[in-house]
């Protein structure tokens, strides 16, 4: 079960100080603590969030407030998200914002030729039927439809045929793991690294402590996360099983 950071702050400076100095240290300690979070996550392992995103009428949709990265972007299907590709080479785009701040439309930087595909498609059909000599979508290739970040003005662009405005899923790294009621929550493999950096950082530039101290509380937080980081990424028995039978193949009876 998780703890909050409240709660390890509070066991830290009980501890290190006893329980007389708690509500003296802890308004100090609770902002080393939220700083120490997000360097831990960032090493250890990211809060993996998950948000549905309502499509606007151009295509846009804001992205969460704590959005720091994307895992996957896609629509849902069934028990499944199907991906979207991010688009890599895109046409410089600008949204308009109304007197609210809220994009209203969409305008592209540059002028284009139309294209026309009917002597094309011509060579590919007679008599009003289709003949072949065209493939489908090459390997490698978007399936489902693109979509492209700004995370500077913080939304999302999205092109694709088969989506509903209602049915993006956005899988994504968060900056800080929180519960309902807005704590902060720390894994208990995470616990004693947190302890270690609160040392070390409450230490780092105070005259009062050696050089060799400081440098023990960086190498004892070190170690403390490193023990974190295997311990998260942990292999099952069974997930080791699993990885060993997966070249297996059934052999054709003769």
């Amino acid at each position: 079960m998780n703890l909050t950071l409240d709660q390890v702050v509070r066991e830290f400076l009980i501890e290190s100080f006893g329980a007389n100095q708690v509500d003296n240290r802890y308004a100090r300690f609770y902002q080393i603590g939220v700083s120490g979070m997000r360097e831990i996550h960032s090493d250890v392992g990211w809060k993996k969030s998950y948000s549905k995103l309502t499509l606007r009428d151009n295509s846009t949709a804001s992205l969460p407030s704590d959005f720091i990265d994307y895992y996957r972007i896609g629509i849902c299907y069934g028990n499944q998200i199907l991906a979207l590709s991010e688009n890599k080479n895109p046409c410089p785009i600008s949204f308009s914002t109304d007197d609210c701040g809220q994009i209203k439309s969409r305008t592209l930087d540059g002028t284009f030729d139309s294209i026309d595909y009917t002597s094309q498609w011509d060579s590919y059909s007679k008599n009003g039927q289709f003949v072949g000599r065209e493939f489908g979508v090459r390997g490698g290739e978007p399936m489902y439809g693109t979509f492209q970040i700004n995370e500077d003005e913080g939304y999302i662009y999205v092109e694709s045929q088969i989506i509903n405005r209602d049915s993006l899923i956005l899988e994504y790294r968060s900056l800080l793991s929180k519960d309902e009621s807005g704590n902060i929550m720390v894994h208990p493999y995470e616990t004693e690294a947190l302890k270690a950096w609160l040392y070390w950082k409450s230490i780092e530039r105070l005259r009062s402590h050696s050089g060799q101290e400081k440098q023990m509380a960086a190498i004892t937080y070190t170690k403390e996360k490193k023990k974190a980081r295997k311990r998260r990424n942990a292999m099952t028995l069974q997930e080791i099983v699993s990885a060993n039978r997966r070249g297996y193949g059934a052999a054709p009876g003769i």
